[in-house]
Formats: C-alpha cells, sequence, structure tokens
C-alpha cells in the first residue's frame, strides 16, 4: 500500500466509523428521549407522593394532657397541650365520668364533672375547652381545669389523683393534611 492509500483509507474509515458512531447516538438519544417522556409523568407522581407524605409527616400535631399541682395551696390543673409539628383541627371534645358521658354546652360539662369528683369538698375552679373547629397551634398549651381547694376539709393529694383517673377524655382532631388523629385520656396515662 502506498502512503497516499494508506491516507485514503483511514480517511474513509474515519468517515465511516464516526457516521456510523453518530447514527448510533442519535438512536440512542432518540430511545431516552421517548423514555423520558413517557417516564415523566410517572416520575412526577412519585416524586409528588412522596413530597406529600414529607409535608404530612413535617405538619402531624399530637395533642396530650399534662398535670401539675400545688399541694402546699391545695391547687391541682390539668392543662392540653400540642406538642406536635403542626397545628390540630379540632372535630369533637367529649368528657365522660365512670364511662358516662357528661354532656352541656361550652365548659358545662367540665364543672359537672367537679360536682360529680368533689362533692364534699369546697373549691374555686376554672375551666376551659376547645370546641369543634377550634385550630391548636403547634406548642400551644391550654389550662382545662384549674381548682383549688379551700376551707377546712381538704382532699389528700392521693384522692385527687385517684378522681382524675374516673374521668376520660377524647378529642378527635385532624392535621392540615386531613389526617385523623384521637387523645383519649383512657390509653394515655395523665403525666
Amino acid at each position: 500500500w502506498s502512503k497516499f492509500e494508506l491516507r485514503n483509507l483511514t480517511i474513509l474509515r474515519k468517515l465511516v466509523c464516526g457516521f456510523n458512531l453518530r447514527y448510533q447516538l442519535g438512536v440512542y438519544f432518540g430511545y431516552i428521549k421517548r423514555c423520558h417522556s413517557t417516564a415523566c409523568p410517572w416520575i412526577q407522581a412519585w416524586q409528588t407522593k412522596i413530597a406529600r407524605r414529607h409535608n404530612g409527616l413535617s405538619m402531624t400535631p399530637h395533642l396530650t394532657t399534662w398535670s401539675h399541682s400545688n399541694a402546699g395551696n391545695n391547687l391541682y390543673q390539668i392543662d392540653l397541650l400540642n406538642n406536635g409539628i403542626g397545628p390540630a383541627s379540632i372535630k369533637s371534645f367529649s368528657i365522660q365520668v365512670d364511662g358516662r358521658p357528661v354532656n352541656g354546652e361550652g365548659t358545662e360539662p367540665i364543672t359537672k364533672v367537679l360536682k360529680i369528683l368533689f362533692p364534699q369538698y369546697e373549691y374555686r375552679s376554672s375551666q376551659a375547652y376547645v370546641s369543634k373547629g377550634y385550630m391548636m397551634s403547634d406548642k400551644e398549651n391550654r389550662p382545662l381545669v384549674s381548682v383549688q381547694f379551700i376551707g377546712n376539709h381538704l382532699p389528700k393529694p392521693e384522692e385527687v389523683e385517684h378522681a382524675t383517673k374516673r374521668v376520660r377524655l377524647v378529642i378527635h382532631y385532624e392535621s392540615v393534611y386531613g389526617d385523623k388523629h384521637c387523645l383519649d385520656t383512657e390509653t394515655l396515662h395523665i403525666n
């Protein structure tokens, strides 16, 4: 082979291989485009589902109760608090004593509960409740009931603790994403 022929063969090889490579890349990228356009809606739906789940977890409320007392002043209090991450939309609020519902409007059920639990004692009290539609923000703390016993005849702390165990508080609530939750003091020990 002469130098001229070798050079021409090299140029021809480059043209053929280059064309073949360009053709193969064109087919490959065309395939990728078709796959991408077909898979894109599925990938987007999956990403949306993952993002929604993440946002739902990052906006989860958690209602609980907290009790505290000052036995020296005969003061007892039970608070409702949302120690979750997101707000809680209250759907229902109910109270039972010994398994029987206590009905009424506003704070009336809590007043009735105190009369049922402590009929023989004198006390001063303040009550609160959360009604349907109330949006309890995260980290919010709401005193439900505060009782200060007065007079000469006072209950022992153990008697107050026993009385609070007779009461069942049930609050149904939802997160902003519509996830349903329930605070039930029968299954939750008051702290």
